[in-house]
């Protein structure tokens, strides 16, 4: 973690960090590290969710940036930010995607982070 730290810490000195290079400098070494990478578990990105409010009339729809699975099971849910936003306008759009998950019954987690501030949360229906 030293080195993944260090290695942000460099590069977030010589400004403003896009959503693909903190998933890069991040985000990703952090997986590897939890062995997300490894069996059992898959990771897709840019995930498609669609998910429909109780109203019935409206739909929203987004990309989750990292989706964790083990077989059908959503392990994770990652939404991540540019450093210049903050990394709560993160949360609602995670927990919404959380809310898309398939198995509603299973507990999932979700991780937000703009770099500079990494946030996990647990969810359980």
């Amino acid at each position: 973690m030293d080195v993944v730290r260090r290695r942000y810490l460099y590069h977030r000195a010589g400004g403003d960090l896009l959503k693909g290079t903190v998933i890069l400098l991040l985000v990703s070494p952090i997986l590897a590290l939890s062995g997300f990478y490894d069996p059992p578990f898959k990771i897709k990105a840019e995930s498609s969710v669609e998910l429909t409010l109780d109203d019935g009339e409206e739909i929203l729809r987004g990309r989750i940036d990292v989706l964790v699975l083990q077989d059908q099971l959503w392990v994770m849910v990652l939404e991540s930010k540019k450093t210049t936003l903050s990394v709560w306008s993160a949360v609602p759009q995670a927990l919404a995607y959380m809310m898309a998950n398939p198995n509603p019954s299973k507990a999932v987690f979700g991780m937000v982070t703009n770099g500079d501030d990494l946030l996990q949360h647990f969810r359980q229906l």
